[in-house]
């Protein structure tokens, strides 16, 4: 049974003015936080709501964006891409937020790397940007074109011309943007930040910026979040000489604690040579060691060396939808009369 608004979706494929994906749009019709979203959406912008959805796109400086002091260069980087932010909201992740936002591809994901990736969104808030892409003709839509330039989450996978190259995302955990790949994602994402109340007044002002020509200034959010979280380095490699050399300085102490040291160089050593981290028992070693298994540097070298995905295991949505849209299976709309 579909609702009044997935029913107009369904009919005559309107959905595909929110995703190029039919398997996508199936996922969606049970996802309560896109069918709340588009709810409100239409609610507040009426015919406008999908062409709105189109012309904005999503751009989330991660906690390791901000720790690593990305904001302002990827505010830059956006701004030549002729993406310009009309609304920016500070906020920071919870275990639950985690684990909607990417519901449908952390389905592969080991619980390794799960407990990794909560100890680094924990670490600070993050700031999400909504942008309105300002290049014109808008041929596929401004999260689909981001999508394009944002770059893989893979460093194997990605040029130096991709936002995350630029901004030195070092692996597959730290990749310091994120950003939605299509409207209905979009529409789904805005739905698990912002609740119900908050998200009808983010429309709301959304539509009368977009409409006045107004842009918002993310200066402000930047310079409190730099003010609050203490810079850190993402260096893997220099993280890796600092833990190496303080495994050797915990290996001179007790029986106990130089054998625990012991245990974590060596796991660290057969990380390099290409066998994962078991992260539990690792943690575990540190701590007996004497360190801090939740250190800065002890997450940023674990972000590299765990397992990341299950062996064998695929994501429930792994495209981005991109080609479709280029190849015309998405429908681009023009802005409602009136």
């Amino acid at each position: 049974m579909l609702d009044a608004y997935m029913h107009r979706l369904h009919v005559d494929e309107g959905w595909r003015t929110l995703t190029a994906q039919r398997e996508k749009f199936d996922y969606f019709l049970a996802d309560t936080h896109f069918r709340e979203s588009w709810q409100l959406a239409v609610d507040v912008l009426g015919a406008d709501a999908g062409w709105l959805m189109q012309r904005i796109a999503l751009a989330t400086i991660r906690p390791e964006g901000i720790l690593g002091r990305k904001a302002r260069d990827c505010v830059e980087a956006l701004a030549q891409l002729q993406f310009e932010p009309v609304y920016a909201h500070r906020f920071r992740y919870d275990r639950l937020m985690i684990r909607e936002l990417w519901r449908y591809q952390w389905n592969v994901a080991s619980l390794d790397r799960l407990a990794v990736g909560e100890r680094v969104h924990y670490r600070a808030d993050a700031l999400c940007l909504v942008l309105l892409d300002t290049e014109l003709p808008l041929r596929i839509p401004a999260s689909s074109r981001l999508s394009r330039h944002k770059g893989s989450a893979s460093p194997a996978l990605r040029g130096p011309e991709h936002l995350r190259s630029r901004l030195g995302a070092p692996n597959r955990i730290l990749v310091v943007l994120h950003c939605p790949d299509e409207p209905m994602d979009v529409v789904r994402e805005l739905g698990v930040i912002f609740d119900r109340e908050a998200l009808r007044g983010v429309y709301a002002r959304l539509a009368e910026r977009v409409a006045a020509g107004v842009r918002a200034d993310p200066e402000p959010e930047i310079s409190g979040l730099y003010a609050e979280f203490p810079a850190q380095e993402l260096s893997v490699g220099a993280a890796l000489r600092t833990l190496l050399a303080d495994l050797t300085e915990a290996g001179r102490g007790g029986e106990g604690a130089g054998a625990a040291a012991a245990r974590a160089a060596d796991a660290l050593r057969s990380a390099q040579r290409g066998r994962p981290l078991e992260w539990p028992r690792w943690c575990a070693d540190l701590h007996d060691a004497g360190l801090d298994p939740y250190s800065w540097v002890a997450t940023l070298v674990a972000s590299q060396f765990v397992e990341h995905d299950v062996p064998g295991a695929r994501c429930l949505l792994s495209r981005t939808g991109r080609a479709l849209w280029q190849a015309g299976q998405g429908r681009m709309l023009t802005r409602a009369a009136g």
